[in-house]
């Protein structure tokens, strides 16, 4: 294995890494816990925040170094675009798939109400 630099194995960095993350994970998760009910306003504005967050990880984290080392190791133009374009293209699936599956769980809820009222 080659060494780092810190005196131990890569994997042994990739170790304590990854358990730094689920214990930061796990302690961030305890305020939530230890939460009672909260209203649907504050899980929107939760889930809202949460999603920005993740929307800014992979824009800044992921695809911008995916494109710089696209353009260092390719001499065509067309392989950071298919980066863009292939990011682009997954980010519209899911908006697609999302409203899609929201349309249709409220359109059974709303035939489930329509039933109830009906009889």
């Amino acid at each position: 294995m080659s060494d780092s630099g810190f005196g131990s194995s890569t994997l042994a960095l990739a170790l304590v890494g990854s358990a730094v993350t689920v214990l930061s994970t796990s302690l961030g998760a305890v305020p939530a816990l230890a939460m009672g009910g909260i209203s649907q306003r504050t899980k929107d504005v939760l889930m809202g925040f949460s999603a920005g967050v993740m929307l800014a990880a992979t824009a800044f984290s992921l695809v911008v170094p995916a494109i710089h080392l696209a353009e260092e190791r390719s001499t065509s133009r067309f392989v950071p675009a298919l980066v863009v374009g292939g990011s682009m293209l997954g980010g519209a699936c899911s908006c697609t798939c999302a409203t899609a599956s929201s349309r249709t769980s409220t359109s059974s809820r709303a035939r489930r109400a329509t039933r109830r009222r009906r009889t």
